[in-house]
């Protein structure tokens, strides 16, 4: 009998750590799926060619490293829904007893801690045993507990959701600023070549006149400073729009490597629609809002399960296993039944938590408030800095127009004698500033109705 005891008690330790080996290699990484390693500098995508503003902003939502960063919260938002659901299925867990003692009473043992579910054996006084178990729980009524759970984890990723869509329309603002940036230092640019251009031709003719004795030597050392003066303004202009296209690529998510040049331009968009009409699209379609909302479903059914918690937990339980003792023999067996918690008292920790959830409700209610404010403020001041634009891109035509006109007066004064060289050379200064305002006031305004898009949830 004791041989026969002796090779069941081995065949038992053999199961047990045949089961602990599957266990381990389970939860091991496989060396089929290789950890994914940061995104370097190397490898980020090489874009050539002319983009236009659409193209920048679908480049942009793709690559751009901030946004792609925040997506992975979604990522763990489900996770926890995962984790929340499998709550409520069958949890299954399998533990071995290898135990030794000498005593005069009987012990109880628990499985390792983590292991879910715990099971525990009453072991013998004196002598040795070997235990291979089997486990199986189910939940049959919580008191919705479970339910509420999931939900709340539901509810929290659709907020994580709302949050990626709402730095979506970040990034998207981001890039057309950046773009704009682009065509506001080329514009710049265009018009200090046309200064330089000016100016170059303005200072050959008077080196003509002066060779011939028809200036002074004081009129030609300005006009050619009004030259130098402008190639300079030119050479930061041309710096200034390197400096732009790299920003832009930042934005983008692309390599510096790329060689990319915008295929729009600074154009004067259409009114917007009425204020009131704004506001009204945007308490629809912002995602900020839509976030607040279920922040504040999510704490709901966190309450619930607060409440639910200290509800009856009844689960189905299942054991079977083997079992070899030098005190009661050795042989299979199982049992089931129902186990049935009901938690008394908790020391006041039930009312505590219930307090913390209504204080965390509290905050997201008056979150959603601000987020409300919040939206309507940016609808607003967006609107009123369209309208500002506008009324600045008007006058700043104007401008041009009427710079354009005295620089040509003052030209044909100085060619005919009626006029003296620095009445060009300042008709030459304002047309130039004019240009800039003009190219100003366009970068203004696309930008100003970039930022009305953005707050009215536009993409």
């Amino acid at each position: 009998m004791n041989s026969i005891n002796r090779k069941l008690k081995k065949e038992l330790i053999v199961i047990g750590l045949s089961c602990l080996a599957f266990q381990v290699g389970s939860s091991a990484p496989s060396s089929a799926a290789p950890i994914n390693k940061s995104q370097t500098t190397a490898e980020l995508p090489v874009v050539n060619g002319a983009l236009s503003l659409d193209q920048a902003v679908s480049l942009a939502l793709k690559n751009n490293l901030s946004l792609n960063r925040i997506r992975r919260n979604l990522r763990i938002a489900r996770a926890k829904t995962a984790q929340a659901q499998a709550a409520r299925s069958v949890s299954l867990s399998t533990t071995t007893y290898l135990t030794t003692g000498s005593g005069d009473t009987h012990s109880m043992i628990s499985g390792s801690p983590g292991v879910s579910p715990t099971n525990s054996i009453d072991v013998p006084a004196t002598g040795e045993s070997a235990d291979q178990d089997l486990m199986l729980m189910f939940p049959l009524w919580t008191g919705g507990k479970l339910e509420a759970a999931l939900r709340e984890a539901k509810s929290l990723e659709s907020a994580t959701s709302g949050d990626i869509a709402e730095e979506q329309l970040s990034v998207a603002l981001a890039a057309r600023e950046a773009y704009y940036q682009v065509l506001l230092a080329q514009g710049i640019q265009d018009a200090a070549q046309k200064q330089v251009d000016a100016s170059v031709e303005n200072a050959r003719v008077a080196q003509e006149e002066y060779n011939v004795g028809k200036t002074n030597l004081a009129t030609l050392l300005r006009y050619k400073s009004a030259s130098s003066n402008a190639q300079q303004s030119l050479t930061t202009a041309q710096n200034n729009v390197q400096e732009a296209l790299i920003d832009l690529k930042v934005v983008l998510g692309l390599s510096l490597s790329s060689t990319i040049q915008p295929a729009s331009i600074l154009y004067e968009p259409p009114p917007p629609q009425p204020l009131d009409q704004l506001i009204a699209l945007a308490r629809k379609e912002r995602p900020i809002l839509a976030a607040a909302k279920d922040r504040i479903a999510a704490t709901m059914s966190g309450i619930k399960a607060i409440h639910a918690a200290f509800m009856p937990q009844i689960y189905l339980t299942v054991v079977g296993g083997s079992f070899n003792t030098s005190s009661f023999g050795s042989g299979p067996g199982y049992f089931a039944g129902l186990t049935i918690g009901i938690p008394l008292s908790e020391g006041g920790s039930r009312h505590a938590k219930i307090r913390e959830a209504k204080a965390v409700m509290e905050k997201a209610q008056i979150g959603r408030q601000s987020a409300e404010l919040q939206v309507e403020s940016e609808v607003t001041k967006a609107w009123l800095s369209v309208q500002s634009a506008e009324a600045n891109v008007t006058a700043s035509q104007r401008e041009v127009e009427q710079a354009t006109e005295a620089e040509r007066v003052a030209r044909l004064r100085v060619e005919s004698g009626k006029g003296i060289y620095l009445e060009e050379l300042d008709a030459l200064a304002a047309l130039f500033q004019a240009r800039l305002d003009r190219v100003q006031a366009l970068y203004s305004l696309n930008t100003s109705n970039a930022e009305l898009m953005r707050a009215t949830g536009q993409m």
